[in-house]
């Protein structure tokens, strides 16, 4: 559910537009508010992106008042998940603000917690889309290639997690690598036949060589870690 401060902030522009610009973005800001009211987004986005041009041409691109006008297509970027293009509208905002708020003021406190929102979302999106992209490179490959690929490099590994899941596998992965381990993932097959993705760590020739990194990787990272056969 939208918050009312949304609401608040959306119909701030209403205000904002004096006489002497006349009625065209004062319509066009009522339609955005009438819309975004009846749940109409899209619509409103449309209508937002329309006000925001006139806006410009109108008031110019450093003007304070045209803050409202960024600050409404920006709230509608977001709550349709469109974070991406949100960003840029809350970023130019505090360029504006900037320059007529002091940085204690609750509405640069909120441009800020807007844009931090918007990046994360923007860095998980990015996240997401990249595992999705690795699961279906996974996908396409069969249980002999991955074998033969595993078998030519060593005897023994660790077993560090073992997933239905390909994205909690590859975090699993991304957190050993960082650290500096060489973790990854094997596609196999469980005993009552589902995909699993294992993380495994190194490989050795010598079982004693894969232990001694077992029991460090359990002293260090906490993971439930064993030595098995490849």
């Amino acid at each position: 559910m939208i918050g009312a401060h949304i609401l608040l902030i959306i119909m701030l522009a209403v205000s904002s537009v004096s006489a002497a610009q006349g009625t065209t973005l004062k319509e066009l800001n009522d339609r955005v508010v009438t819309l975004y009211q009846k749940g109409q987004y899209s619509e409103a986005t449309k209508t937002a992106e329309e006000a925001l041009q006139v806006a410009e041409e109108t008031i110019g691109s450093d003007d304070p008042q045209l803050a409202a006008f960024l600050n409404n297509l920006a709230i509608l970027y977001q709550i349709q998940g469109r974070c991406s293009e949100a960003l840029p509208l809350y970023e130019r905002i505090l360029a504006i603000s900037e320059k007529n708020l002091s940085r204690d003021d609750p509405r640069m406190v909120t441009i800020s917690k807007n844009i931090d929102t918007c990046k994360k979302e923007v860095a998980r999106g990015g996240e997401i889309e990249r595992l999705k992209e690795h699961e279906k490179e996974s996908q396409t490959m069969n249980n002999e290639s991955l074998q033969l690929q595993k078998s030519s490099i060593g005897s023994f590994t660790v077993q560090a997690g073992i997933f239905k899941s390909f994205f909690y596998a590859s975090a699993l992965q991304k957190r050993l690598r960082e650290r500096g381990y060489d973790a990854y993932i094997y596609l196999s097959k469980s005993k009552n036949g589902e995909k699993v993705h294992k993380v495994y760590i190194g490989a050795f020739g010598e079982k004693k060589e894969a232990e001694a990194l077992c029991k460090k990787i359990k002293n260090s990272q906490g993971l439930h870690t064993f030595v098995t056969t490849k």
